[in-house]
Formats: C-alpha cells, structure tokens, sequence
C-alpha cells in the first residue's frame, strides 16, 4: 500500500519510508525502526512480505532470530507477531501457510509450517546441490521451488515440493555446463526464471515444463567481466505491469529492459 521496508546489513534495523505522496511529491518521510523496546535488533539481510501483510525479516542480528512483524495494522509502528531461531535464515519466500527459507549457513532449504506465528515448525529440510542455499522462488501452481547456491559453478535446482514432506529435485540448469559462472537469485513469473546472474548478466530460462528448463534470452549487463565470483547483475524485478524488466548491476547501476518473450 502506501509504505515500503528496506533493510541492510550495517545498522539502523528496518528503514520504513511512507510513501503515499508519490509521484506527485518527491519528499518521503521515513523513519528507522528496530523493533520493539526489549525485542530489538539494528541490521538484518533481507524481508518478505506475504499476502496478509507480514513481514519475516530474516538475517538479523537479535541472536540467529527471523523476526514477523504485523504491517497492517500499525504500517508505521509493527507489532511483532513471532520469530523463528532455530538456525540463521539468509532469504526466505512466503505463501499462505508454508515458507521456504534458504538456511546458507546450513546449505539447505527448510519448509516451514508458518501458521502459528509465534511456534514455526520445521517440515522438512533439503540440502542444495552446493550447500549453498541462497534464495528460492515458488512456481504461480505452488508444485515447484526454483533454488540458487551462492558458489561459483552452481547451478539453478527445481524441487518437486508438491509433497511439502519429501521433495524431489528435478532439474538443474547452469548457464554454462562445467563453467565457473555463479547465480545470485532467481524469481519466478508467467513461466520464466529470472536470473540475476551475475557476471554473465540478466539469464531468462523457460520453465513451461519445469522438469526441462530451456534457456531463452541473456543480457549481459557488464561486459568487462565474466565467469566466477560476484559483480554484475544482482538483482532482478520482472512484477512491472508494464512488462518491464529492472536489473540492478553491482558495477553499472540500473538497466531497464524492455522483454517479449
């Protein structure tokens, strides 16, 4: 709605910035926010908000803790509703009931049973190819999960998660076999992965059949680098109503792309 929540790994917790003026006045008011007195933390990895307006806050440093935090009843002042410690979260996706959390320090993805806020539940934990586990993204139909290993030579992993108690991994793609080229994250829309690649740059792969994932499209956002390591694209959004594809590159900024599949 008329708020947004940023984080970052240095200090100052979870920046809220309202920002219903826009786009007719460029001055957003924004505060800081680290929880509430007795629950507070200063730095965190990253958030993600599901469709009923909470917010799980994840590679924070309250201990190990994923924090959820409740956005619509108080945008501006969040209530904490929960918190998971079991082991360190580094990203996480949500829908409905069940989360999908990339444990990197663990090299695995737990599926968890988020319904009662404040007693999450472990329903099952996979490792990832390179123990790795960095992010993941949830087909629209809810029966595949599209993984990233932070690691040079990693590739994309498909699970099978229709059975959330025994997943099954189904495909691999990398985008170039035995290359050295390392993915950052992937998201998933309309049938197409979304890539940020890194130094080889924005990957779009065709998931229509998603046990054959197919390569469809490159553009690489920094020519002066390539194979391992980190620079370049890092991060995608392909949610544009406008079909638009935004790329942020480590080195270069922003690109926005126009995509016809």
């Amino acid at each position: 709605n008329d708020f947004a929540y940023v984080t970052n790994e240095e200090d100052s917790g979870v920046r809220i910035y309202d920002i219903s003026g826009l786009p007719n006045h460029s001055l957003i008011s924004y505060q800081n926010y680290m929880g509430e007195l007795g629950q507070e933390f200063t730095k965190a990895h990253n958030l993600f908000i599901d469709s009923n307006g909470i917010a799980y806050i994840v590679g924070t440093n309250r201990g190990q803790d994923m924090i959820l935090y409740d956005l619509k009843t108080d945008p501006w002042q969040p209530k904490e509703v929960g918190a998971f410690n079991n082991n360190y979260i580094h990203d996480i996706y949500v829908r409905d009931d069940t989360a999908y959390a990339s444990a990197i320090s663990d090299g695995v993805i737990q599926v968890l049973d988020v319904t009662n806020k404040e007693a999450i539940e472990i329903i099952s934990s996979h490792k990832t190819g390179y123990s790795q586990t960095h992010n993941s993204w949830l087909s629209d139909d809810g029966n595949y999960l599209f993984t990233t290993d932070e690691i040079d030579g990693a590739p994309i992993e498909v699970f099978d998660v229709s059975d959330k108690f025994d997943p099954e991994k189904v495909e691999t793609y990398q985008v170039r076999q035995f290359g050295d080229e390392m993915a950052h994250n992937v998201f998933f829309k309309d049938s197409f992965l979304f890539v940020s690649y890194y130094k080889t740059g924005l990957v779009v792969v065709d998931c229509s059949e998603p046990d054959v994932l197919v390569e469809s499209s490159i553009f690489d956002t920094d020519k002066s680098s390539d194979g391992g390591g980190a620079g370049g694209a890092w991060g995608v959004y392909p949610y544009l109503n406008s079909g638009n594809i935004l790329v942020s590159d480590i080195n270069n900024g922003l690109y926005v792309l126009d995509y016809n599949p």
